[in-house]
């Protein structure tokens, strides 16, 4: 589950490594949030790889995202990132 990562004191290979797990963390508080609602939910992308993940009991959908390697946590980020630019210009290019 989510742990809160304190700052280290000391020294830079410390300071490295806490900055390694915030991006890891900010990266999995990121996609816990797309387990539960796509932020262009108006325009539904039925070949989202989230609508599986979406379909299943909460603490299962958790527990998805928690036992992913980083290497998928990063791919399935990625493809949202893809597909959220792709529907935003598609859909909104004209405000």
């Amino acid at each position: 589950m989510l742990k809160k990562i304190r700052p280290p004191g000391g020294t830079f290979q410390h300071f490295q490594t806490y900055i390694k797990k915030q991006v890891l963390y900010k990266d999995e508080s990121i996609l816990l949030g797309l387990i539960f609602d796509c932020p262009l939910a108006i325009t539904n992308n039925p070949t989202c790889p989230f609508n599986m993940i979406r379909s299943l009991v909460v603490q299962d959908r958790i527990r998805v995202i928690s036992n992913m390697s980083g290497e998928e946590r990063q791919r399935l980020l990625n493809l949202h990132l893809d597909c959220f630019e792709e529907r935003v210009e598609t859909n909104f290019s004209q405000l």
